[in-house]
Protein backbone atom coordinates (compact mmCIF):
# COMPACT_ATOMS: atom_id res chain seq x y z
CA UNK A 1 0.00 0.00 0.00
CA UNK A 2 3.46 2.45 1.15
CA UNK A 3 6.00 2.73 -1.25
CA UNK A 4 6.84 2.58 -4.47
CA UNK A 5 5.68 0.88 -7.06
CA UNK A 6 8.12 -2.46 -8.68
CA UNK A 7 9.81 -1.35 -11.55
CA UNK A 8 10.52 -2.89 -14.54
CA UNK A 9 14.34 -3.58 -15.42
CA UNK A 10 14.94 -3.88 -19.02
CA UNK A 11 18.22 -5.66 -20.83
CA UNK A 12 18.80 -7.38 -24.40
CA UNK A 13 19.32 -10.64 -25.46
CA UNK A 14 19.98 -11.80 -28.61
CA UNK A 15 18.77 -15.15 -30.41
CA UNK A 16 20.47 -16.59 -33.15
CA UNK A 17 19.66 -18.53 -35.79
CA UNK A 18 21.64 -20.78 -37.98
CA UNK A 19 23.83 -19.67 -40.65
CA UNK A 20 22.73 -19.80 -44.56
CA UNK A 21 25.03 -19.65 -47.36
CA UNK A 22 24.20 -18.66 -50.38
CA UNK A 23 26.88 -19.55 -53.21
CA UNK A 24 27.42 -17.49 -55.91
CA UNK A 25 29.60 -16.76 -59.31
CA UNK A 26 30.68 -13.59 -57.20
CA UNK A 27 31.84 -15.76 -54.11
CA UNK A 28 29.56 -17.33 -51.24
CA UNK A 29 27.53 -15.22 -49.09
CA UNK A 30 26.98 -15.64 -45.54
CA UNK A 31 23.37 -14.81 -44.00
CA UNK A 32 23.62 -14.22 -39.98
CA UNK A 33 20.34 -13.79 -38.42
CA UNK A 34 20.00 -12.18 -34.64
CA UNK A 35 17.15 -11.12 -33.07
CA UNK A 36 16.97 -8.66 -30.65
CA UNK A 37 14.69 -10.12 -27.39
CA UNK A 38 13.86 -6.63 -25.21
CA UNK A 39 13.92 -8.96 -21.86
CA UNK A 40 11.72 -7.59 -18.25
CA UNK A 41 14.14 -8.84 -15.31
CA UNK A 42 12.58 -6.00 -12.77
CA UNK A 43 9.29 -6.67 -10.54
CA UNK A 44 7.42 -3.88 -12.65
CA UNK A 45 5.18 -4.01 -16.21
CA UNK A 46 7.37 -2.56 -18.61
CA UNK A 47 5.62 0.10 -20.44
CA UNK A 48 6.65 2.10 -23.74
CA UNK A 49 9.54 -0.28 -24.77
CA UNK A 50 11.81 0.80 -27.33
CA UNK A 51 14.49 -0.23 -29.31
CA UNK A 52 17.39 1.69 -31.32
CA UNK A 53 19.93 0.68 -33.44
CA UNK A 54 22.35 2.22 -35.48
CA UNK A 55 24.49 0.68 -37.86
CA UNK A 56 28.01 2.43 -37.88
CA UNK A 57 30.27 0.09 -39.88
CA UNK A 58 29.91 -2.78 -42.13
CA UNK A 59 32.78 -4.81 -43.52
CA UNK A 60 32.99 -4.23 -47.27
CA UNK A 61 30.59 -2.75 -50.16
CA UNK A 62 29.41 -6.46 -50.51
CA UNK A 63 27.87 -6.67 -47.34
CA UNK A 64 24.71 -6.09 -46.07
CA UNK A 65 22.13 -5.38 -43.51
CA UNK A 66 18.62 -5.34 -43.25
CA UNK A 67 15.85 -5.73 -40.38
CA UNK A 68 12.61 -7.92 -40.31
CA UNK A 69 9.37 -7.47 -38.20
CA UNK A 70 8.58 -10.31 -36.22
CA UNK A 71 6.01 -8.48 -34.65
CA UNK A 72 3.94 -5.72 -36.40
CA UNK A 73 1.04 -5.81 -34.36
CA UNK A 74 2.33 -4.89 -31.20
CA UNK A 75 5.50 -2.40 -32.20
CA UNK A 76 5.69 0.66 -34.61
CA UNK A 77 9.11 2.06 -36.14
CA UNK A 78 10.65 2.98 -38.82
CA UNK A 79 14.25 2.08 -40.32
CA UNK A 80 15.69 5.17 -41.46
CA UNK A 81 18.72 6.10 -43.79
CA UNK A 82 20.01 2.81 -44.26
CA UNK A 83 21.10 2.45 -40.69
CA UNK A 84 19.13 3.84 -38.30
CA UNK A 85 16.27 1.16 -36.67
CA UNK A 86 13.36 3.29 -33.97
CA UNK A 87 10.75 0.81 -32.81
CA UNK A 88 8.60 1.56 -29.90
CA UNK A 89 5.72 -0.58 -29.07
CA UNK A 90 2.12 0.62 -28.91
CA UNK A 91 -0.04 1.93 -25.66
CA UNK A 92 -1.70 -1.68 -25.02
CA UNK A 93 1.11 -3.46 -25.33
CA UNK A 94 3.08 -4.11 -21.80
CA UNK A 95 6.24 -6.91 -21.09
CA UNK A 96 5.36 -8.74 -17.48
CA UNK A 97 8.02 -9.61 -15.38
CA UNK A 98 10.67 -11.99 -16.13
CA UNK A 99 9.14 -12.31 -19.53
CA UNK A 100 10.59 -10.55 -23.40
CA UNK A 101 9.45 -9.29 -26.40
CA UNK A 102 11.11 -9.65 -30.01
CA UNK A 103 10.02 -6.85 -32.37
CA UNK A 104 12.64 -7.84 -35.18
CA UNK A 105 15.27 -9.44 -35.86
CA UNK A 106 18.64 -8.10 -37.77
CA UNK A 107 19.84 -9.97 -41.07
CA UNK A 108 23.74 -9.06 -42.22
CA UNK A 109 24.78 -11.20 -45.02
CA UNK A 110 28.62 -10.95 -45.56
CA UNK A 111 30.92 -11.68 -48.52
CA UNK A 112 34.24 -10.89 -49.55
CA UNK A 113 36.23 -8.88 -49.69
CA UNK A 114 35.79 -7.67 -46.36
CA UNK A 115 37.99 -3.92 -45.85
CA UNK A 116 36.82 -3.21 -41.97
CA UNK A 117 34.95 -4.05 -39.14
CA UNK A 118 31.48 -4.74 -37.88
CA UNK A 119 30.05 -1.89 -35.67
CA UNK A 120 26.30 -1.39 -34.66
CA UNK A 121 24.88 0.52 -31.68
CA UNK A 122 21.94 -1.43 -29.83
CA UNK A 123 20.01 1.06 -26.84
CA UNK A 124 16.48 -0.45 -25.73
CA UNK A 125 14.57 1.02 -22.37
CA UNK A 126 11.08 1.68 -20.98
CA UNK A 127 9.30 3.99 -18.63
CA UNK A 128 10.46 3.35 -15.37
CA UNK A 129 13.95 1.69 -16.01
CA UNK A 130 17.52 2.95 -17.00
CA UNK A 131 18.44 2.49 -20.81
CA UNK A 132 20.38 -0.19 -21.52
CA UNK A 133 23.36 0.10 -24.26
CA UNK A 134 24.91 -2.60 -25.88
CA UNK A 135 26.88 -3.29 -29.13
CA UNK A 136 27.75 -5.72 -31.99
CA UNK A 137 31.45 -5.20 -33.06
CA UNK A 138 34.07 -7.27 -35.24
CA UNK A 139 37.56 -6.49 -36.42
CA UNK A 140 37.95 -7.14 -39.89
CA UNK A 141 40.38 -10.27 -38.64
CA UNK A 142 37.65 -12.12 -36.52
CA UNK A 143 35.02 -11.31 -39.39
CA UNK A 144 37.56 -13.24 -42.16
CA UNK A 145 37.47 -16.44 -39.31
CA UNK A 146 34.43 -16.85 -38.77
CA UNK A 147 33.10 -16.25 -42.32
CA UNK A 148 35.76 -18.74 -43.26
CA UNK A 149 35.05 -21.31 -40.48
CA UNK A 150 31.18 -21.37 -41.46
CA UNK A 151 31.57 -21.73 -45.04
CA UNK A 152 33.85 -24.85 -44.29
CA UNK A 153 31.24 -26.71 -42.22
CA UNK A 154 29.01 -29.70 -43.61
CA UNK A 155 26.15 -28.83 -41.24
CA UNK A 156 25.06 -25.70 -40.69
CA UNK A 157 22.11 -26.49 -38.68
CA UNK A 158 24.39 -26.50 -35.44
CA UNK A 159 26.09 -23.13 -36.44
CA UNK A 160 24.52 -20.41 -34.15
CA UNK A 161 27.72 -20.32 -31.85
CA UNK A 162 29.93 -19.83 -35.07
CA UNK A 163 27.27 -17.05 -36.19
CA UNK A 164 27.55 -15.41 -32.27
CA UNK A 165 31.25 -15.49 -32.75
CA UNK A 166 31.16 -13.72 -36.06
CA UNK A 167 29.08 -11.21 -34.77
CA UNK A 168 30.51 -11.03 -31.28
CA UNK A 169 27.38 -11.24 -29.38
CA UNK A 170 27.90 -11.03 -25.65
CA UNK A 171 25.05 -11.55 -23.51
CA UNK A 172 24.45 -10.14 -20.21
CA UNK A 173 26.76 -6.61 -20.33
CA UNK A 174 25.34 -4.96 -17.23
CA UNK A 175 26.48 -1.44 -16.07
CA UNK A 176 27.12 -1.71 -12.60
CA UNK A 177 24.26 1.28 -12.40
CA UNK A 178 21.80 -0.86 -13.50
CA UNK A 179 22.64 -3.84 -11.05
CA UNK A 180 22.78 -1.55 -8.44
CA UNK A 181 19.11 -0.51 -9.50
CA UNK A 182 17.55 -3.68 -9.51
CA UNK A 183 19.03 -4.46 -6.27
CA UNK A 184 17.11 -1.53 -5.30
CA UNK A 185 20.64 -0.07 -4.26
CA UNK A 186 21.80 3.65 -4.75
CA UNK A 187 23.87 4.05 -7.01
CA UNK A 188 26.66 5.82 -4.90
CA UNK A 189 26.81 2.07 -2.78
CA UNK A 190 29.64 0.46 -2.76
CA UNK A 191 30.81 -3.07 -4.36
CA UNK A 192 31.91 -5.89 -2.22
CA UNK A 193 35.23 -6.75 -3.63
Amino acid sequence: MFGRRPQPWVFLMFSVGPAKINRKESGNEVLCQTGFMITNDGRGIARDAFLNVEIYEMPGENCKAWFDWTDRVNWTGSFSFGFKLGVICKEDFRIPPKNFAQPVVLNVSFMLPFEKGFYIKVKCGCEGSEPFDSELKSDKARIEKYYKEIIDMSDLSNSQGKVGKLLNIKQGKIKKEQSLAVEGRRSNDTFAK
